[in-house]
């Protein structure tokens, strides 16, 4: 009895051995990200694809709480990770701390022709959102736009016929399905002064202004343009009246400007959607802002090993796989064209309108601390609303703050 003990004993030693063995000669790849639960577990099913056709790798995850918190991490810790899942307006400032590796390097390194084909499949505004002085420095993954979402059930009620094209449209009949005692509203417009901020943006896009001069480097808010963009934009409050009572209940409102996530979200609990192009100015500009998600891959020993990895993510089965399990937008052209997405897009059609749309898409500007530079904004806005400001007091403080911001660090 002893002997079998003993003979036991060796051999958990010896598999134990060959198991912390194994696990030295995989090539460790750490990947950190800012998904949600339930998307962290279909990241996790891709990469446990990966690693069962390519065993000699380990991929490490690691999911942060939020977004902010992954950004402060990358920018400011002494260890990076192999990998990442960044915002591409990050990539200038990690690049600047010399902390990436161009995958555009890495893409020379595998084959000549994997960035021409890289580019081809890509829609242009993606890819253009990964590019720092010429180059491809991270690879596109996921995008997310924005449209103009509109109830059918208030719509079909009120026999509306025509989704409104411009702002003016759009004024209109919002003041026509406004009907407060019946509990029933035209239009929900931001109350978060993030959220007022960034569409805010898209207004002063369309009226051709910029929050901040890539040229000059710099934040403007006090010129005559933007004043312009924030009277009109404080018009859709105060003095169009859309939204009386500021009501957030989407089964109470007729439209509300929106993204591909929130339009699903809305279907799941049972509510018919319309989507449509978001208004446009008198100058018939079209323009929305866009997120997009790429992989970054960090200097260290293992760039070209992480390549393998993040160009596997990127191949049209997981590409698939991936958008046809979340709220995102392909990043890969091929994508829509699949039986499988055609088939889900057939199930929710208000996802081609924020397709189409990415013709018309931009990103917010690659700038340190932007994101709190858009609150600050905001919070001025929320300021002019409620009548603590003029335009001008809050443009100009606004201003004052931003180039403040700009030049602050992390």
């Amino acid at each position: 009895m002893k002997k079998i003990i003993f003979y036991l004993i060796i051999f958990s030693i010896c598999i134990n051995f060959s198991w912390a063995q194994s696990l030295q000669n995989k090539i460790n790849l750490n990947f950190w990200h800012a998904l949600s639960p339930d998307e962290a577990i279909i990241l996790n099913k891709l990469i446990d694809k990966f690693s069962k056709e390519y065993p000699q790798y380990l991929i490490i995850p690691k999911n942060f709480n939020s977004k902010e918190a992954l950004k402060y991490e990358l920018l400011t810790s002494t260890q990076s990770p192999e990998i990442a899942l960044i915002d591409t307006t990050w990539q200038k400032e990690l690049i600047l701390r010399d902390k990436l590796t161009a995958v555009e390097n890495l893409m020379e390194n595998a084959g000549s022709m994997i960035k021409v084909v890289y580019k081809l499949d890509t829609p242009p505004a993606i890819w253009n959102a990964c590019i720092y002085q010429g180059k491809a420095y991270t690879l596109p993954f996921f995008a997310l736009n924005q449209a103009l979402i509109c109830n059918k059930e208030i719509f079909d009620k009120e026999k509306v016929k025509k989704i409104p094209a411009s702002w003016d449209d759009l004024i209109k009949l919002a003041k026509n399905l406004n009907k407060p005692e019946r509990k029933q509203f035209g239009f929900s417009l931001p109350l978060k002064s993030q959220e007022m901020a960034g569409w805010f943006q898209v207004v002063l896009w369309q009226f051709g202004g910029e929050i901040y001069k890539i040229n000059e480097e710099k934040i403007s808010l006090n010129d005559s343009l933007t004043e312009k963009a924030l009277q009109f934009y404080y018009d859709l409050y105060k003095k169009y009246n859309l939204n009386p009572l500021n009501e957030q209940d989407l089964s109470k409102t007729a439209m509300f400007l929106g993204n591909s996530a929130e339009l699903l979200k809305l279907e799941k609990e049972g509510y018919k959607c319309i989507v449509a192009p978001l208004p446009s100015n008198k100058n018939n500009k079209k323009i929305n802002n866009m997120t997009v998600a790429s992989l970054a891959v960090f200097k260290g020993k293992y760039a070209e090993k992480s390549w393998n990895f993040i160009y596997y993510l990127s191949e049209f089965p997981q590409s698939l796989e991936w958008v046809l399990a979340t709220p995102y937008l392909p990043a890969n052209k091929l994508v829509p064209l699949s039986p499988q997405y055609f088939s889900f897009l057939q199930e929710h059609p208000g996802m081609r309108i924020f397709l189409q749309q990415l013709v018309n898409s931009k990103t917010n500007p690659p700038v340190a601390n932007y994101d709190k530079i858009l609150n600050d904004l905001g919070i001025k806005i929320q300021e002019t609303i409620k009548g603590v400001l003029t335009i001008k007091e809050a443009l100009n403080q606004a201003d004052e703050s931003a180039n403040q911001t700009l030049n602050e660090k992390i």
